[in-house]
């Protein structure tokens, strides 16, 4: 593979299905939505489409070894997360685990197909280097851009979770791309926000040692107790201010979202509510795209 962050090739998007690996965008879009499986088909209809996506391999069967050579320009560890087609309330795994060996790939995957899961891979990132992490929201009427922003350390899917609330919040005119509202976060509400992202980061510190070693994902991280040393060292990095989004960049979102709903939304399932794009600005790579969330996307 070519790399990751320049110009999207088919090499960039791989489906393994029956022993055959297919790096070829139309076959793979089909394939995954008459599966239902629209995390991994946002990305891959955004891929297609120019928009820039982190390599990714999705796994239908329980063969990952036949993506192990796909994997050797990244090297592990290795990001998996997971897509599926239908769950019950309160089974859903949690994801973005970094997997440290092939072995435990090949492991976590079985317990993941087992379960009616399907693994998604990328290169493992550190998401503590992005510059900014956004949820984009549009709605069937494209009336307005909805932008929730957190700042270098954060991360957007705390946003969906609701384990934070944004450092910044734009109203955006998808015609004019003017402002049509802008709020940032109080001095007050961003230093409890730090103390809470560091805490959240040490969990999933620990969760992605629980899970190589026990070669699957968990459900909740409830029963991960803290360690008050480490959260306050991790507290330290976080940057002491929040650093509102620059202009330059709220007019690359707003372009990036209007290509997004007319290139790759109009191709998922029909929403009567809102869909949302979640993004991280990675240095070095621009915005990157992690997937697109609708409410035919059960949580």
């Amino acid at each position: 593979m070519e790399k990751p962050g320049t110009m999207n090739t088919q090499s960039d998007f791989i489906v393994v299905q029956q022993g055959i690996a297919c790096g070829e965008g139309a076959i793979n879009a089909r394939v995954l939505k008459e599966r239902k499986l629209y995390k991994a088909h946002s990305l891959c209809v955004a891929h297609i489409s120019g928009i820039r996506t982190p390599p990714t391999i999705v796994l239908l069967d329980d063969i990952p070894a036949l993506a192990e050579k796909f994997l050797a320009s990244w090297g592990f560890p290795v990001m998996m997360r997971m897509d599926y087609a239908s769950i019950k309330e309160g089974d859903r795994p949690l994801g973005g685990v970094s997997v440290r060996t092939m072995t435990t790939l090949v492991k976590i995957s079985s317990w993941l197909f087992a379960r009616g899961f399907y693994p998604i891979l990328h290169p493992d990132y550190d998401r503590q280097k992005n510059i900014l992490n956004a949820n984009i929201s549009m709605t069937p009427s494209n009336r307005e851009i909805l932008i929730e922003v957190v700042g270098q350390y954060f991360d957007a899917t705390d946003l969906r979770r609701g384990i934070i609330t944004p450092h910044e919040i734009l109203k955006i005119d998808p015609v004019e791309g003017n402002i049509l509202d802008r709020k940032i976060v109080s001095e007050d509400n961003y230093q409890k926000a730090r103390e809470i992202r560091a805490a959240q980061i040490n969990k999933h510190n620990q969760y992605n040692d629980i899970a190589n070693k026990e070669d699957r994902m968990r459900t909740s991280l409830e029963d991960i107790l803290p360690e008050k040393e480490k959260i306050a060292e991790i507290f330290l990095h976080i940057p002491d201010r929040y650093q509102p989004i620059s202009r330059d960049q709220i007019k690359h979102l707003t372009s990036i979202a209007l290509a997004l709903q007319m290139k790759v939304v109009q191709k998922l399932p029909p929403s009567s509510s809102a869909v949302v794009a979640s993004m991280s600005l990675m240095p070095d790579l621009g915005w990157v795209l992690w997937d697109v969330y609708g409410p035919w996307y059960q949580r």
